[in-house]
């Protein structure tokens, strides 16, 4: 049977696909942390770029059909680890406007999600298609990424809640007036703005830098928020 049993060709793509899987995994989990950890989100977003243009179709389709011959032929996943360590084009690793940052929740998605990938790895191999299962890991990092989010949901919710708990009593007992910023893009830009201009006739806390969700909005009040 072919696969594994192709030796050292199957093993180097396993290897090839390990060190791809680096880049592709650091560009998918800034997209989740940017994403708020929402479960579909990184793999939606996957997919708009992945469509994005036609050296990104270009791409997709170079990686999936090393993909589909990999069991087959192992050195075909040679092919999808190469395109899956740079692509989809224009969506870097550390990112413009939103950098990776490593906090504690991101680090337990990370872990999450890998041991999640070296799963169906090891799967792969007790059939004898080790670099297959390891193409297609790499090239769905998005997906294991979203079933990572999926499940450490309940434990980040059950974290949360006294903080959350706590800036929502501080809000109740300070009760200032809140502007609330909503969109897709752009947010933590005109939050910016609108407290540079304000704060010229107001006393006002913005959250820092793109602290922008229920955890990031809690610890801004918890730790900055006072009377007046």
């Amino acid at each position: 049977m072919p696969g594994m049993q192709d030796g050292v060709s199957g093993w180097l793509s396993v290897v090839a696909c390990a060190i791809a899987a680096v880049p592709a995994w650091l560009r998918w989990l800034r997209v989740a942390q940017r994403e708020h950890y929402l479960a579909n989100e990184t793999s939606r977003f996957a997919l708009r770029w992945w469509t994005s243009s036609p050296l990104n179709w270009l791409g997709g389709i170079i990686a999936c059909t090393g993909l589909a011959v990999a069991p087959r032929w192992p050195t075909g996943a040679l092919a999808t680890a190469a395109v899956a360590a740079v692509a989809p084009l224009g969506l870097g690793v550390r990112g413009r406007s939103s950098p990776l940052v490593w906090t504690r929740r991101l680090q337990t998605l990370a872990l999450v999600s890998v041991v999640f990938g070296l799963a169906l790895v090891a799967l792969g191999a007790a059939f004898g298609r080790a670099p297959a299962a390891a193409a297609a890991v790499v090239l769905a990092a998005p997906v294991v990424v979203d079933l990572a989010c999926r499940a450490t949901a309940p434990l980040e919710r059950r974290l949360a809640e006294r903080f959350i708990y706590k800036a929502a009593d501080k809000l109740r007992r300070v009760a200032p007036k809140v502007v609330a910023i909503t969109g897709s893009y752009g947010k933590t830009s005109t939050k910016g703005a609108l407290a540079h201009l304000a704060s010229s006739s107001f006393f006002l806390l913005a959250s820092p830098a793109s602290y922008n969700n229920r955890a990031g909005l809690a610890r801004t009040i918890n730790e900055h928020l006072t009377p007046g």
